[in-house]
């Protein structure tokens, strides 16, 4: 069965271009796309152990416009060559508060007019990509396709199934992948990955963070974990996410740790076999 992706689309211009990034992914990842039509400022979507509301800023209600929704969305897969299936709600926590399942394997998350700024709470997302089993795309401002993959290590040991879900990604879509780390370039070579990344990047070379964001390909799609920390300490602190917004316009997959070690025990079981 091939891979399904949900994508949650509003028909405004920076919702085309995200649905546009979500063709290039789904043709990249052999995925089938399903799109949602928001009839509500808010979702719920019941995980596991945790249920995470989804706040839509700056919904567009659509409830006169459906048809011309589902036809603009419909032409933009039809032009990659993708069939367009629609999300039909079957559940509701409450008569405005619909329930999205949750079995997906990618979900794309729209952007307001304001570059690097998901159209969902902070908080929200960071609930969603800590309990989510799938990676989330982030699209940018613009689309284009992507010739290579990055993907963000912070150094730690723990960060190996970041490294699992990049690797994985760039095998299935024949594309070569570099690998950036503000640790040790020597520490990132003895791990058992190492061997199937393209080039290796540190920020630590000469003291200089700042290069290591100037050799990031402009074509690249970015893979970066997401952690359980603290909304404070993600709000105020540093987090590799937060400067990797505030410096960078390319589209980016966040992957949690629940889906981390998804990636981590599928790697392990190709690897094994």
């Amino acid at each position: 069965m091939n891979p399904r992706l949900l994508h949650v689309y509003q028909n405004t211009p920076t919702g085309r271009e995200a649905l546009l990034q979500t063709s290039f992914f789904c043709r990249m990842m052999g995925a089938a796309p399903v799109i949602y039509l928001p009839e509500s400022p808010r979702f719920l979507m019941y995980f596991e152990k945790k249920v995470v509301q989804v706040d839509l800023e700056g919904f567009h209600e659509n409830r006169e416009g459906v048809r011309e929704w589902r036809s603009r969305a419909s032409d933009i897969l039809a032009e990659a060559g993708l069939d367009a299936h629609f999300l039909e709600i079957r559940h509701r926590t409450t008569p405005d508060l619909p329930d999205v399942p949750v079995d997906f394997d990618y979900m794309t998350c729209p952007v307001s007019p304001f570059p690097r700024f998901p159209v969902y709470s902070e908080l929200g997302m960071r609930r969603l990509t800590a309990v989510a089993p799938f990676t989330l795309l982030l699209p940018s401002p613009v689309a284009r396709e992507w010739k290579s993959l990055v993907v963000f290590y912070e150094g730690s040991g723990q960060g190996e199934g970041v490294l699992a879900a990049a690797l994985m990604m760039a095998r299935n879509a024949d594309l070569p992948l570099d690998l950036f780390t503000f640790g040790s370039a020597d520490s990132v070579r003895d791990l058992p990955f190492a061997g199937a990344i393209r080039h290796i990047f540190s920020g630590n070379k000469n003291g200089k963070r700042e290069s290591l964001w100037m050799n990031v390909p402009h074509d690249a799609l970015a893979v970066m974990g997401a952690s359980h920390r603290s909304w404070l300490r993600e709000r105020f602190g540093f987090t590799l996410k937060k400067e990797f917004r505030r410096r960078m316009a390319s589209a980016l997959l966040l992957t949690g740790p629940v889906a981390q070690e998804r990636y981590m025990r599928i790697w392990e079981r190709r690897m094994g076999s």
